[in-house]
């Protein structure tokens, strides 16, 4: 189903309401009631025909969005201004020209709420008064957009450049890199992990589900890191079966993800874990095996196979009984641990890219 038509003069009478609703709780006078921003023709255009790719909001005052118009795409996400010495010019910039268009849309649709501490007499004499002797309420006005924007949560824009390892259009994979480099996470981790999380975002590989990874880096716990790092691995577990048996066979199937997914559905098949893991953990090369050998010395598993010792270990913080034991490891191990689990995730996925098609 497609997306009913955006009308500017709606978008601009959503904007204003926002400021109307926040005001009118402590100003008892009458309030202006036909407002618009001093928008261009292209920012009007782009009110009304931008396409939204993808949004994720976390509260009232969190959101990420995704935009594409007239072939360009431009991230926007909430929060205080950032350094742009942060980002990496390469593959962003900075969005001016559209600003004005993209703030509005991204205001009066998705955000919809101002500074909490906005000061409503404020609002009331610089934008929604109006002279019952000399103005009508109801003929509109234009407003510079600079004399509301201080009102509004802060909001920046930037635009994707193309051809670059973010022009896939992946909310996920874009969050992920402004989540490393601008230090938007809860964990306190190593330079060698924010390393390799921004190795994953850049890889190119679009069978990546980037928003467990993206999601792993803003865990609040390794623990939960680990899960959602090791559910991103979970889904190549099919792949080395059906590839085994679609040669045996001589079947042409270039999608063995999709044909796991077909075979659960009709047959309620799907590989065993424990063998899956180790099936796709033998090819591991040899740094990325000693990493874990590392991160399971001196500990409980460290008796273990790898593959075995990250199974064993999913399993201790996934199911709640007392024979799997706590699943937790010191903060050093857990470091090590995650390290290997994001260098397993790119190796593999580079391995078996051509198994999956999204």
């Amino acid at each position: 189903m497609s997306a009913p038509e955006r009308n500017k003069r709606k978008v601009f009478s959503d904007l204003f309401e926002v400021l109307r609703k926040h005001t009118s709780q402590t100003v008892d006078y009458p309030l202006h009631k036909a407002l618009y921003t001093n928008t261009s023709e292209i920012e009007d255009d782009l009110i009304e025909n931008a396409k939204i790719i993808a949004h994720n909001k976390e509260s009232v005052s969190e959101l990420d969005i995704l935009i594409e118009f007239r072939g360009d795409v431009f991230y926007c996400f909430t929060g205080n201004n950032t350094s742009t010495d942060a980002i990496n010019s390469d593959y962003f910039e900075l969005e001016i020209e559209k600003f004005k268009g993209l703030w509005t849309l991204v205001q009066s649709q998705y955000i919809t709420s101002c500074l909490p501490t906005a000061p409503a007499m404020e609002i009331y004499n610089e934008v929604l008064s109006f002279d019952e002797c000399s103005e009508n309420d109801s003929k509109a006005k234009a407003i510079d957009l600079e004399d509301i924007i201080p009102y509004f949560i802060s909001l920046n824009i930037y635009k994707v450049k193309p051809d670059t390892p973010y022009s896939f259009k992946d909310l996920y994979q874009i969050k992920g890199y402004f989540n490393v480099n601008l230090n938007r996470n809860n964990i306190n981790f190593s330079q060698s992990i924010k390393t390799n999380f921004l190795s994953i975002f850049e890889s190119g590989l679009t069978s990546i589900p980037m928003d467990l990874v993206e999601l792993a880096y803003k865990s609040n716990q390794y623990k939960q890191v680990f899960l959602e790092l090791y559910r991103c691995i979970e889904q190549l577990y099919p792949i080395p079966t059906l590839q085994n048996l679609l040669r045996a066979d001589g079947i042409s199937l270039t999608c063995p993800i999709t044909t796991a997914e077909l075979l659960e559905t009709q047959l309620n098949w799907r590989p065993k874990e424990s063998d899956a893991i180790e099936a796709i953990f033998k090819d591991l090369d040899e740094v990325i095996k000693t990493k874990f050998e590392s991160a399971k010395s001196n500990t409980e598993y460290s008796g273990l196979g790898n593959a075995t010792f990250v199974y064993r270990l999913r399993n201790a913080n996934v199911h709640f009984r007392k024979k799997l034991g706590k699943g937790s490891l010191d903060i050093s191990k857990w470091e090590i641990l995650i390290d290997a689990m994001l260098e397993a995730t790119l190796h593999l996925y580079k391995k078996y890219d051509s198994g999956i098609s999204i």
